[in-house]
């Protein structure tokens, strides 16, 4: 199972007492795990938080990188509040153990699964005689694994090569994601109720919306 692993912590300056106590508090060591099949834009969506962009090309080996913080746009006390990814490892997007997975998402404060808007557009075309695609049954595997994030206050379903799904092209923003939330409606279900779960979509293609992908993906996890 392919999972990069990122610790992180939100982390922002403070001067009085109470935004002292805010600042201990908001930059407890916490787990994030994001995950996906292979070439979703796992390693894109890292480095667009590292300001980024160079082809991430297919991820061989787990990759440990430099820490970075990333903008929430919102404040606290008047502070711009960050996220701080204290340490990121980008893990192979090849197939890992179930034990292996079970120990990353059990520790998980958070998780991302990454899928590709594709997959979806081909499963709403699927003749009901046809059988299920692989890629397809994968995400539905993924959806009974995920409930081992035990630990995670938020799971967040990322839908991206939205750019490549003709029926984003057919409809607004909200319509799509509307669209989206019903074709996985039974797989979120899986994981959890709508306090827990959540789902952005949205494109890696180029930098501008590769921003505003990862900047949805933040306002989800906070």
């Amino acid at each position: 199972m392919p999972i990069p692993l990122i610790i992180w912590a939100a982390a922002g300056a403070a001067g009085t007492a109470g935004a002292y106590l805010a600042r201990r508090q908001v930059r407890k060591p916490l787990e994030l795990a994001v995950l996906g099949q292979r070439l979703v834009g796992k390693t894109r969506l890292i480095n667009t938080w590292r300001g980024e962009w160079e082809p991430p090309g297919r991820t061989q080996a787990p990759t440990k990188v430099t820490p970075v913080a990333v903008s929430t746009g919102k404040q606290v006390l008047n502070v711009d509040k960050k996220f701080v990814f204290r340490q990121l490892v980008d893990i192979s997007g090849g197939d890992e153990s179930a034990k292996s997975l079970g120990t990353l998402l059990t520790s998980a404060a958070a998780v991302l699964y990454l899928l590709d808007a594709r997959t979806l557009a081909r499963e709403e075309q699927r003749a009901r005689w046809q059988g299920q695609a692989d890629d397809w049954a994968r995400v539905q595997l993924d959806a009974s694994r995920l409930v081992r994030a035990t630990s995670a206050r938020r799971v967040v379903f990322v839908v991206t090569h939205s750019d490549l799904d003709a029926r984003c092209d057919r409809m607004s923003h909200d319509d799509y994601r509307d669209l989206l939330a019903r074709q996985l409606a039974d797989v979120m279900a899986t994981v959890g109720d709508a306090a827990k779960v959540r789902l952005v979509a949205g494109s890696l293609v180029d930098p501008p919306r590769a921003r505003a992908l990862s900047d949805s993906i933040i306002e989800h996890l906070l």
